[in-house]
């Protein structure tokens, strides 16, 4: 299952971009994607990400959580499908 959120500015309300991992594994090993349209977030060495545009502190918003499906589920539906009468 993968996780995906908004990264929410607390002072300024500006969505810097987006985390998406999977569910399994630690948030520090989430992808970080910055704002297409903005300044996105500021990343220092050890440090929390902060908002680009006002400097704040970011937060988690508007979490959603998808199944991927995997190429053999897939495969595995293909199989049962019924033939195309002629």
């Amino acid at each position: 299952m993968r996780i995906r959120a908004d990264l929410c500015c607390y002072h300024c309300g500006y969505i810097a971009g987006t985390v998406e991992g999977d569910r399994d594994q630690p948030l520090a090993e989430a992808r970080l994607i910055p704002s297409s349209a903005g300044p996105g977030f500021r990343l220092s060495p050890g440090q929390l990400p902060r908002c680009g545009r006002c400097g704040g502190p970011l937060y988690l918003d508007e979490l959603s959580v998808n199944r991927v499906l995997v190429e053999a589920d897939a495969t595995a539906d293909e199989d049962v499908a019924e033939p195309l009468p002629v």
